[in-house]
């Protein structure tokens, strides 16, 4: 009957009860191993798995209340909640951490830009004079710090990614949190990220060169 009921749960992926054996291992680090389990009133448990972050909780307790009231349900969001709000804080901080670092990047690049420009500013000047092109000698200077902000956000991406790797896997000990680190489509976001970086050089570097190009003109 109980799994019926959760199978025709929306959100509920799959639900099955735990064996004698997982019921015992769960219990023996807080009762200890000597305890007579099989003596002991324990009610059946069942693991359930759900999709997303989210599953009709309301609409399932209130149907066992009116079919099963002796089922109770607990998905631990009474000690989960604060941890997942202040997890989902930290991800919003990253990710402004993230934007002020790019920011700052393109700050950078604009920056030493203008000083390569402003170096060479004998060199440009005798390009003019010959016929080149504006668009000539920005692209000299735009394929230069585009590629060494490629190189230098791939050195950085494998870096996180192996101090990910390394970490201490959480998620070994406990079944409460999961490990830092990257699962299927977010991969995505390391490999990405080189060409991202090396767009805003090349943006920013482009700016830079056609803006203090007026300048010397």
């Amino acid at each position: 009957m109980l799994l019926q009921i959760l199978a025709q749960t929306p959100g509920i992926l799959k639900a099955q009860p735990l064996d004698s054996a997982t019921q015992t291992a769960l219990l023996a680090p807080w009762l200890g191993d000597d305890i007579p389990f099989d003596a002991l009133p324990l009610p059946q448990l069942l693991d359930v798995t759900y999709a997303g972050e989210r599953y009709d909780f309301e609409g399932l307790r209130l149907r066992l209340a009116a079919e099963l009231p002796d089922a109770i349900i607990d998905d631990h969001m009474q000690f989960r909640g604060p941890i997942l709000a202040a997890a989902q804080q930290l991800r919003w901080l990253g990710y402004g951490a993230l934007g002020l670092i790019l920011s700052v990047t393109a700050m950078m690049v604009v920056l030493a830009a203008n000083a390569a420009l402003a170096a060479n500013g004998t060199v440009i000047k005798v390009l003019q004079l010959v016929g080149a092109t504006d668009r000539y000698i920005v692209r000299a200077f735009v394929r230069r710090f585009a590629l060494r902000a490629f190189l230098g956000a791939c050195f950085g991406c494998l870096c996180a990614v192996l101090a990910l790797h390394y970490m201490p896997k959480v998620a070994e000990n406990s079944g409460f949190l999961r490990a830092f680190g990257f699962v299927q489509g977010q991969w995505i976001w390391p490999v990405a990220l080189p060409f991202f970086v090396a767009g805003i050089a090349y943006i920013a570097t482009r700016w830079a060169g056609y803006r203090k190009l007026k300048e010397l003109i």
